[in-house]
């Protein structure tokens, strides 16, 4: 796993996380696929520390699982020729500690949505016993011919003809505007062990990609021995054996609305907000206790009540709140979900609002335990569900914000309601606040695969929960806190908006706007990258001030190693990521670096 960190001296000279990839489990030379978008301040010094750790769960890395850190600056990474920068990282105690290369590019076009359904069929039999679990794998092609991942589907059990499930991307994470980007397509056999086995591949571009609903491509195999060369008919050249035979069975490309337009067109963000007074947080008496009332500065809860109810007032149209607690003794008895006004569906008034109803409750609490959670997602969730029912899809988006030291003991439980809740115009945000391990909120989180029970039969329709340890955030502008508290929010209402048929008035996408029209738009005259212009040697202040109004966002992807082989058991889930060498004129919308 590799966590990135950002240090700005205009703000503060804590290094702050971004942050983390998924895990590669048993590989010394993996391939990440997430990854981490950074927004670029043209005039500070925005310092980066990645540091890649050897880590049992999401948990953050300590300096013994530490293999090894690098620090640099994102102008130096931007910068870098081919914008594939490579170094070698740092350990204080190990000689070899390996390298790292993180490849940038501009951010692009993430209003384009792009829907593939792909298929393969005669694909080679690679288990001896049984028939094979293959998975397929896109990477784009850089320019010194390494590859950057960009998806890795699911594996299909035991099929030799396996239907994957719909894959829903956005053009700038497969090609950026550059139609006839290379791209590779493999198509591995799954193995426990970690060790997938290479069935075939082939190479092409997206313009090929999607010419033709129906399109078939040849796998192949050069490396393999099964699949030796075979002469082709009245010809000298040998050409491999075919492996299978890769289909694109349906293609849809849809220009998508924005969160922004959603709000315009009246949808209201539903904000509840919910406080931990769970015995976990130690004893409100004591001043090691997270609720302990200092009259001369404000406890852990407070900071936080303070700093989010300014954020949520910005967002809620009649700024309005309801609050509950839960975990702790309501008239002798054991409470895990109750109101902190005076009665049931009362709401408070913005952030001094929720900072009145916190000081008052804390006048004669009763802390108790254990910590669950279940009740009080399942009691808002519910809410929504009525709401849902009564209104219809497209009214409102229910949001839950729970404030809690990370501590909870009924992770089965919560998990089976977040689940049941996914299917909601609902959301989870959890900060986590104090000095506590937060390893289980970053597990609910689900950045990197889709929440499931333990069993493994139940999975949740999409992610709806956004951890965010508010430690990180002390004393940093306030406008660091809301982008990371509120960051999900606006894709997840897109994502849930979308997937029922719900658009803005006059954004309802057009089912004409064919791939043909899709590639004519990105084949439109080009404008010049910011690596462009430094290998033209402009003069420097003429590239400063073309630079400052191009970009706005990176987005980094990184890989440990160049070997592209695949030899892990790491989990297999979608993340956005971009790539283009050249980008469309400044009117057709925002720009940012994006690379791999």
């Amino acid at each position: 796993m590799i966590v990135l960190y950002t240090k700005s001296l205009l703000i503060s000279d804590d290094w702050v996380e971004i942050g983390r990839t998924e895990v590669v489990k048993d590989n010394l030379n993996p391939h990440f696929q997430k990854p981490f978008v950074v927004e670029y301040v043209f005039e500070e010094e925005q310092k980066l520390k990645f540091i890649v750790a050897d880590v049992n769960g999401d948990v953050k890395p300590s300096e013994k699982e530490s293999l090894g850190f690098i620090e640099t600056t994102l102008a130096k990474i931007v910068c870098t020729r081919g914008q594939i920068f490579k170094k070698n990282l740092i350990h204080p105690y190990r000689q070899q500690q390996g390298s790292i290369k993180i490849v940038s590019e501009e951010v692009i076009d993430e209003q384009t949505k792009l829907t593939f359904h792909f298929e393969a069929k005669n694909l080679e039999k690679k288990d001896f016993f049984g028939k094979s679990d293959p998975f397929y794998q896109i990477s784009r092609i850089q320019e010194d011919q390494s590859y950057t991942l960009v998806h890795r589907s699911e594996p299909i059990m035991k099929t030799l003809s396996p239907i994957w499930p719909q894959l829903d991307i956005n053009l700038g994470v497969v090609c950026g505007s550059d139609v006839n980007r290379k791209l590779l397509v493999e198509v591995y056999d799954w193995n426990k062990s970690g060790a997938h086995e290479l069935i075939g591949s082939f190479e092409t571009t997206f313009k090929k990609l999607t010419a033709k609903i129906g399109g078939e491509f040849e796998l192949s195999n050069e490396k393999n021995e099964k699949s030796k060369k075979i002469l082709k008919a009245g010809q000298s050249e040998e050409l491999p054996k075919i492996c299978g035979i890769f289909i694109v069975k349906k293609f849809q490309s849809l220009k998508m609305p924005s969160f922004l337009d959603y709000v315009n067109d009246g949808m209201q963000l539903n904000f509840t907000v919910a406080i931990d007074f769970t015995s976990s947080n130690g004893d409100p008496l004591k001043e090691d206790s997270l609720h302990y009332c200092n009259p001369y500065k404000a406890n852990d809860y407070q900071q936080a009540i303070m700093s989010i109810g300014s954020i949520l007032e910005d967002y809620d149209s009649d700024k309005t709140f309801p609050v509950y607690g839960f975990g702790a003794q309501i008239q002798g008895e054991l409470s895990h979900c109750f109101p902190l006004t005076r009665a049931e569906g009362e709401s408070t008034e913005g952030m001094e609002g929720l900072l009145k109803a916190y000081n008052y409750f804390m006048r004669d609490v009763n802390l108790s335990e254990p910590t669950h959670y279940a009740p009080l997602i399942n009691s808002i969730a519910t809410k929504a569900s009525n709401d849902l029912q009564k209104t219809g899809v497209g009214i409102f988006y229910s949001v839950l914000l729970i404030i809690t030291d990370g501590e909870v003991n009924d992770m089965e439980q919560t998990i089976k309601e977040i689940i049941n809740a996914s299917t909601l115009p609902f959301a989870i945000i959890i900060i986590g606040v104090g000095k506590a391990d937060f390893s289980k909120m970053i597990f609910l989180d689900s950045d990197n695969k889709t929440l499931a029970t333990k069993d493994g039969k139940k999975r949740a329709a999409r992610d709806i929960v956004q951890f965010v340890p508010f430690r990180d955030y002390i004393g940093v502008r306030s406008h660091k806190l809301a982008k990371a508290v509120l960051a999900e929010i606006p894709d997840q209402i897109i994502e849930y908006m979308t997937t029922h048929g719900v658009f803005p008035k006059g954004k309802k996408p057009k089912e004409s706007e064919s791939v043909m029209s899709l590639i004519d738009q990105c084949e439109e005259t080009k404008e010049l990258t910011l690596l462009d212009m430094l290998e033209e040697e402009k003069d420097k202040d003429d590239i400063e001030d073309r630079v400052s109004s191009v970009l706005n966002n990176f987005s980094f992807s990184n890989t440990e190693s160049e070997d592209k082989k695949i030899n892990s058991n790491d989990d297999t889930s979608d993340e956005n990521r971009k790539s283009t060498s050249k980008v469309p004129r400044l009117s057709t919308g925002t720009r940012s670096f994006k690379g791999f």
